[in-house]
């Protein structure tokens, strides 16, 4: 969703730095710069008109043709554009589709999870884009870099908390994505076999292992307010859109911008060739595993591979209703029933995190210099945990567990066999679009378009679906009218303006933020 590539310079654009007749800067060769009365010739076929096609034999940009200026130029990638187009489209579906009975579930549920993944995977490519392609950045280089990211991910945050006020029960993915860009910070300097070791890492062994932690924590969590759900947690562990599973398609979308997913379009295709089969190869295992399972499971074949299970009781990405607070409870003893498979074991009581009386009731000068935080004395805290852990065991987690752990087809469920499949048909589609080039992007232009500005345009659609989900419009001529004028929307301000509101504030807050030098 967040856009980093290269601008074509377009009339009345802030994204062009130079003036329109100034030549453009060629990543081969920098063009000699021009009098007023003579401008310098560049002969035909130098380094600099084989890097820059938009640049003529005088050293001038040419006129960008109708498609150059709805694509972004001859620099830009717009098989990115494509795929966030694409998962805009799929969000669409999943926030508004759903709440149609009469739609078939195959053609609703195959954009459930499946668009917030391929989002997260183009993260990653973004942040690759950002930090250097495939030349990972160092020294100051890397401070901007790190500078840049957490500019956006403030930026984003800003939104979110904006778009949290007049939202009424989308689960929105900007917030994931700030915790995901921050969480990425430490390893903006690595090189692609190392990203593609770490994501590959997280997907196989951190998202089950993730699943096993939040199912231990989740009763102590149910039990206290919303104080003790803490932002890390909820965003990189127990979230619709968290856990290892979505950090695992950042790093391999970053791994893969560093092995030259982004880079000259001949080993882009090259790579994207071998990223296909290995797409394929992940879907068929993942959601195809996933729907045998099922359909051992229910006694006859399952639809999974589509989204469908489950869709009709569990929508994690749209609420009908805005989340309720929970109410303070006593503290508890054992698990509650809601746990699932930890229900009825016992929890430390001196370890309880107990929230329910404000600050103002605490009697701050009766505690003991000893005590902890979480009641009873730090030492009785760790004594008290490592007990409780030590004693927890595989029959403490049920059959139905694991089986939601490693098999569950179900939409952001967070499942091993979920995860791999969403990460499969992520690489597909961007290998896809790649290998489809710009005739493809042309053919499919507004979904360029869109996907150009899909910031903007995700915003602007939570309005729509706040007003679609009071009832004020039937769902499917609301999503049939609403992409056609955010189709129409993209187009015409791609055309004239280039980068999408957002993204501008984006590209200008960043870019301000990373002007470190050296010191002197």
């Amino acid at each position: 969703m967040v856009d980093e590539l290269p601008e074509i310079p377009l009339r009345n654009s802030e994204d062009a730095s130079m003036p329109e007749n100034t030549p453009i800067a060629s990543s081969e060769a920098t063009l000699a710069t021009t009098s007023a009365s003579a401008p310098t010739t560049v002969p035909v076929g130098s380094a600099a008109t084989k890097a820059d096609p938009s640049v003529t034999s005088t050293g001038l940009p040419t006129k960008p043709s109708f498609f150059e200026r709805l694509l972004g130029g001859a620099q830009r990638i717009p098989a990115f554009d494509l795929a966030r187009g694409l998962a805009i489209v799929g969000m669409f579906t999943a926030h508004i589709l759903t709440f149609d009975s009469n739609l078939p579930q195959s053609v609703i549920g195959i954009s459930h999870g499946r668009s917030a993944a391929l989002f997260a995977f183009l993260a990653g490519i973004s942040l690759g884009i950002i930090a250097g392609r495939e030349h990972p950045p160092s020294g100051v280089k890397l401070l901007q870099t790190r500078m840049r990211v957490v500019t956006r991910a403030l930026v984003l945050l800003l939104i979110v908390a904006l778009l949290a006020m007049y939202n009424l029960g989308i689960i929105l993915i900007l917030g994931f994505y700030a915790a995901w860009f921050l969480a990425s910070l430490p390893f903006l300097g690595w090189n692609g076999r190392k990203l593609l070791v770490l994501g590959g890492g997280l997907v196989l062994v951190g998202t089950p292992l993730a699943i096993v932690i939040n199912q231990i924590l989740i009763g102590i969590t149910l039990q206290t307010t919303s104080q003790v759900d803490s932002a890390a947690y909820i965003y990189l562990l127990s979230g619709t859109y968290g856990g290892a599973g979505f950090l695992g398609y950042i790093f391999i979308g970053l791994a893969l911008t560093r092995l030259g997913f982004a880079s000259d379009p001949k080993k882009a295709r090259k790579l994207a060739k071998k990223v296909l089969a290995v797409g394929c190869l992940l879907f068929l295992v993942g959601a195809g595993g996933a729907t045998l399972a099922d359909s051992i499971r229910t006694g006859h074949f399952s639809l999974a591979i589509l989204g469908t299970n489950n869709m009709a009781s569990d929508n994690p990405g749209h609420n009908s209703k805005p989340p309720v607070e929970p109410e303070p409870t006593p503290t508890p003893t054992v698990f509650p029933p809601e746990t699932g498979s930890l229900a009825g074991k016992s929890i430390p009581s001196n370890c309880y995190c107990d929230f329910s009386k404000p600050k103002s009731d605490t009697n701050d000068s009766a505690k003991k210099p000893s005590e902890g935080i979480l009641g009873g004395t730090r030492q009785g805290d760790i004594t008290a945990w490592m007990k409780f852990f030590s004693g927890l065991s595989l029959n403490d987690f049920d059959l139905e567990f694991w089986r939601q752990a490693f098999l569950d087809a179900a939409p952001h469920s967070n499942s091993l066999l979920e995860t791999l499949g969403n990460l499969g048909f992520s690489m597909i589609v961007v290998s896809l679009f790649l290998l489809g080039g710009r005739p493809l992007a042309i053919l499919l232009f507004p979904l360029a378009a869109m996907g150009s500005m899909a910031l903007s345009i995700y915003t602007l659609h939570v309005f729509w679906v706040s007003v679609t989900t009071l009832g004020q419009l039937p769902l499917v001529p609301s999503f049939l009218v609403m992409l056609m004028c955010f189709a129409v929307l993209s187009c015409v301000w791609r055309f004239w303006l280039g980068r999408g509101p957002l993204e501008r504030l984006l590209h200008w807050a960043s870019h301000r933020a990373a002007r470190v030098t050296p010191a002197s």
